[in-house]
């Protein structure tokens, strides 16, 4: 006989005929797919830029059937990149599947580079001298680029401070002396 109730695979009530007769193939399960979630896990994050280690975890749930497998190991990124991305299916016996795409992980582990002009740490001038700086970093960009000087007599110390967007830190440091 027929199972009044049942659902066929979109959810819908199936129909017994009007004999009220029907064949066991006839009325159809219901596949629930199961479910992929993943989450993103990382200490260090600035201006949408991860520093350091990142790593995608995957959570996973049966739907009508057991999983064909287990459920993803987690997924590791270490090294910088603009867009490191990762996708994972999962499969369940009765052919329901699910899918999930992380991409746009960004990683800046470098710290940036700073370039000096206008004086050369350790030499000897007559006048106080005008520091020309410069910042770069070529993955998350500049966040600032400072320079700091400190004269006490005849000396100049000077510190030059770069912080990318990722949140690496740079600092070249230097001194020089004025002849009076």
């Amino acid at each position: 006989g027929c199972v009044k109730g049942a659902t066929d695979q979109r959810g819908m009530a199936r129909r017994v005929p009007a004999n009220g007769k029907c064949d066991i193939g006839s009325v159809e399960s219901a596949i629930v797919n199961p479910t992929l979630r993943a989450k993103i896990v990382a200490t260090h994050r600035s201006h949408g830029w991860y520093r350091g280690r990142v790593t995608v975890k995957y959570t996973c749930k049966a739907g009508s059937a057991p999983l064909t497998h287990r459920c993803p190991a987690s997924t590791v990124f270490k090294s910088d990149s603009r867009n490191h991305h990762v996708t994972k299916t999962i499969t369940a016996r009765d052919g329901g599947r699910a899918t999930v795409t992380v991409h746009g992980i960004k990683i800046d582990n470098t710290k940036p580079r700073i370039q000096i002009s206008g004086v050369v740490a350790g030499h000897t001038y007559r006048t106080v001298r005008v520091i020309h700086r410069a910042c770069s970093d070529s993955l998350s960009g500049i966040a600032t680029c400072t320079l700091r000087t400190h004269r006490h007599g005849a000396t100049v110390d000077y510190v030059v401070t770069a912080h990318d967007k990722a949140g690496n830190v740079q600092q070249k440091k230097g001194t020089y002396f004025i002849r009076g």
